[in-house]
């Protein structure tokens, strides 16, 4: 048998390294067909590459590198992103590497082809399966105050928006740097993926809270640290406000409210100014003020009569400005209830002459009465007491009967404003009633006593007054004790003496006078007032005869 010829054997050569034969030989031309090449395999990203969490196919590399096989060897790898080509490489083992080209930040689909590199007349290449690869090149971040944060504001927390490039998972509290003059304490995180709540409190003062986020304090998937932050307004102004309430916040159409604005501090403890001009502002259409501009009382506190629009819906908030301050009421709705409430309280306490407000004795009750002006029979409401008018608390519950009114009898401990809250039923609209105030006076007790006898005692003799006053409360500012001492001279009683002292923690004052002159004396005390009480009536005179 003849041996084939060096041009025949090179060429079934080819045929069996291509390692699949896909032609047949025939006696044309003296030639074969090349072998198909089989495709490579998927790309996989190598290992130094894989900057994330390994096997996860995302990566901070642009330049990222890949590796593959193929089952025949003498091949040219091709490898593509998408359909740009971005590294090729000639492989005589089967196995291949490829560093890409540099690419931009995104999520890629790379594959490789393989091409037979035996026969130049061949060119056939095989598109192997694709890897997806997602490429992030740094993690930026942004804070700024949150939507619908007010500033300036005199509340806490003050909320701040941080978004993220791309999602991180390790950012928590304590990853964010707070400064500004109002002494922020605590930065509390909640939130995830790109986006999170920056809640601040712990604030000792006015001032400014600025909130930032240092480098490094997170990272993303790809094992990217964060850049330090960026904003455009990362700063929030704290200081005094007002407290804006309205009598009813479902007002019919057209119905007319009460607005009152406390002067606050950045804690929301009131401020007892007077003479602070107050400018009423609003939102929504249709709404008016009973005036553009009111004053603050001793207690700083303004009112202003506001009128609702006349079309049903319509959500207004009323918003006070003044010597600094400024507050904004929750937002108004007009009911589309037709009939709201009307509820009037009054009190049984007397009003001594000249007076502003009714006054009871510490110890004494009173009757509150409660009544509907009509459809109120068998409605429920919340009777509420306040010292400042602003810190509503309620005292309980009354249900009104057939005539729908009702009376509670009450014995309070200090000055309380009152008030009735009827939520609102399906037939009638919610409502609050006018305030009433009962001011409490305190009681003063002297001792000794002569029981109404005149005592004798020798001149220079000394003796130790005390005065017990109720109420008596530790958590409140002590209560003054005034002492007089009088004398009579020429037929008339002439103030030779007047001591004033605080009471202790059990309630009582004490002072020791000495009788130096002879004649007639008289001794009493009363306790002024304080801001919870009014002052206490007289004691009794007790008259002493000093020899």
């Amino acid at each position: 048998m003849n041996r084939p010829d060096r041009k025949f054997r090179k060429r079934f050569a080819v045929l069996v390294t291509g390692g699949v034969l896909v032609a047949a030989l025939f006696p044309m031309a003296g030639s074969v067909l090349a072998a198909v090449p089989t495709a490579p395999s998927v790309p996989v990203l190598a290992a130094g590459s894989d900057t994330g969490t390994a096997g996860d196919n995302i990566t901070s590399d642009t330049t990222p590198t890949f590796t593959g096989t193929v089952t025949a060897f003498n091949r040219r790898i091709n490898l593509f992103a998408g359909s740009s080509q971005v590294g090729t490489v000639d492989s005589s083992t089967g196995l291949w590497t490829i560093t890409s080209s540099a690419l931009t930040e995104g999520t890629y689909s790379f594959t490789a082809t393989a091409t037979d590199l035996t026969d130049a007349s061949t060119g056939t290449s095989v598109a192997s399966a694709a890897l997806s690869v997602t490429i992030l090149t740094s993690l930026g971040v942004t804070i700024n105050q949150a939507a619908g944060q007010a500033d300036p504001t005199g509340t806490s927390p003050i909320n701040f928006t941080v978004v993220f490039t791309h999602a991180v998972t390790n950012f928590s509290t304590g990853d964010v740097t707070l400064s500004g003059t109002a002494g922020a304490t605590t930065a509390t995180v909640t939130g995830s993926g790109t986006t999170y709540n920056v809640a601040v409190s712990g604030m000792t003062s006015t001032g400014t809270v600025i909130a930032s986020i240092a480098a490094g304090v997170a990272s993303d998937a790809a094992g990217n640290l964060n850049t330090a932050s960026t904003s455009t307004d990362n700063t929030v102004a704290l200081g005094n406000t007002f407290l804006v309430t309205s009598s009813n916040y479902t007002p019919v159409p057209g119905a007319a409210v009460t607005i009152t604005a406390q002067l606050a501090n950045s804690a929301g403890t009131a401020i007892a100014t007077s003479g602070v001009v107050v400018t009423w502002s609003s939102t929504g259409t249709g709404g008016s003020f009973s005036s553009a501009t009111s004053t603050t009382n001793a207690s700083g506190i303004a009112t202003v009569t506001f009128t609702v629009s006349a079309t049903t819906g319509t959500v207004h908030t009323v918003t006070a400005t003044g010597g600094g301050f400024t507050g904004t009421s929750s937002n108004i709705t007009v009911s589309a209830i037709a009939n709201a409430a009307v509820i009037t309280i009054t009190t049984s306490a007397p009003t001594p002459p000249g007076a502003q407000n009714p006054v009871i004795t510490w110890g004494q009750g009173f009757t509150l009465g409660i009544q509907f002006a009509a459809s109120g029979s068998g409605k429920t409401v919340a009777l509420q007491g306040t010292r400042d008018g602003i810190t509503w608390t309620t005292i309980t519950s009354l249900t009104m009967g057939s005539s729908g009114g009702t009376s509670y009898h009450y014995t309070p401990v200090t000055n309380l404003w009152y008030r009735a809250v009827f939520a609102g039923t399906a037939d009638l609209g919610a409502a609050t009633s006018n305030q009433v105030r009962t001011v409490v006076r305190e009681i003063a007790v002297m001792r000794p006593t002569n029981f109404g006898h005149v005592r004798t005692i020798s001149r220079n003799t000394s003796v130790t007054f005390t005065t017990t006053v109720r109420p008596a409360r530790p958590e409140l500012a002590p209560a003054k004790v005034s002492f007089w001492f009088y004398r009579q001279s020429g037929g008339s009683w002439v103030l030779a003496a007047k001591r004033d002292v605080l009471i202790d923690a059990a309630g009582l004052a004490r002072t020791t006078f000495t009788f130096t002159s002879s004649g007639q004396w008289y001794v009493r005390s009363a306790a002024n007032p304080t801001p919870y009480n009014a002052n206490s009536v007289m004691s009794p005179v007790e008259r002493y005869s000093v020899l």
